[in-house]
This record gives C-alpha cells, sequence and structure tokens, in this order.
C-alpha cells in the first residue's frame, strides 16, 4: 500500500524556526487525512491512466497504468497487448477488458450473439477497464 502522504518538517532543533509552521504543519495533517480517508473509502480504483491504441484487433495499453485492488496497489511497467478475434460470421459480442492482480489487462469475451449482445461480468478480484464491441468484420473502438 503507498500513499503520497507529506511530512512535517519539525526543523534542526525545538524553536529554531527552521520547520513549518503551525499553518503549514496543520495543512499538511488535514491534507494527510483526506488522503488516508479517500483511500480507505475506495479500495478499488484506477489511479493513473497514460492511454492505449487500437490498432486492428490488437488493443495496445500503454505502460504506467497504476491501479489499486483490495488496498493493493498495481501496475504494468511495459505496454500490454490485449487481441481480439473477430465473431463469427453474422455475429458480434461484447468483450471486457479488466485490470487483475497480476499487473496486466485481461479480456473476458462475452456471448456472441445475432442480436443485441450483452457483456459479461468482470470476474472477482479484478476491476473493469472498458467494453469493446466486436462483430464479424471489426474490432470497435473501446467504450470512454
Amino acid at each position: 500500500m503507498i500513499l503520497d502522504l507529506e511530512n512535517i518538517n519539525l526543523g534542526a532543533t525545538a524553536g529554531d524556526k527552521t520547520g513549518d509552521g503551525a499553518r503549514t504543519g496543520g495543512g499538511k495533517i488535514n491534507r494527510n487525512f483526506e488522503k488516508i480517508k479517500a483511500f480507505l473509502e475506495t479500495p478499488d480504483a484506477i489511479l493513473v491512466q497514460t492511454g492505449y491504441a487500437l490498432v486492428g484487433q490488437d488493443l495496445t495499453f500503454n505502460s504506467g497504468w497504476k491501479w489499486r485492488i483490495a488496498a493493493v496497489e498495481y501496475t504494468n511497467p511495459v505496454d500490454v497487448v490485449v487481441s481480439f478475434p473477430l465473431a463469427a460470421a453474422g455475429k458480434s459480442r461484447l468483450d471486457v477488458v479488466v485490470l487483475t492482480t497480476s499487473n496486466t489487462f485481461l479480456r473476458v469475451p462475452g456471448a456472441e450473439s445475432t442480436s443485441t449482445p450483452v457483456a459479461p461480468s468482470a470476474p472477482s478480484g479484478s476491476l473493469y477497464v472498458t467494453v469493446v464491441l466486436v462483430t464479424d468484420g471489426v474490432v470497435n473502438e473501446p467504450e470512454q
């Protein structure tokens, strides 16, 4: 668990006026409590998104995404390519992309349909990123 908390500068010795004043120190304390409260209220969250690019059937997520699942932070240190096979002739499906506790992205394929496709649920212990419509001829841009 990593929290970017602010330290209060106490100075070199008591009363030497080289540390933070009471107002500055109090502000740091208040901001630290706000960060801790936000962390505890949202244990699962995407913290940093560094973008992606769709080329054909491959969706490449740039390195440097950061997310938190069950109060543990993760990141993908390298680009991750998620491939989407096309649907069968005359069918379409909705695939979901999730973040995992293995520092990567995972495609969860939906059921193929000749009518309106339904997105699958995200697996337990993962974090939803986006949904992608896949037809028998094209992989569409991810949902924003």
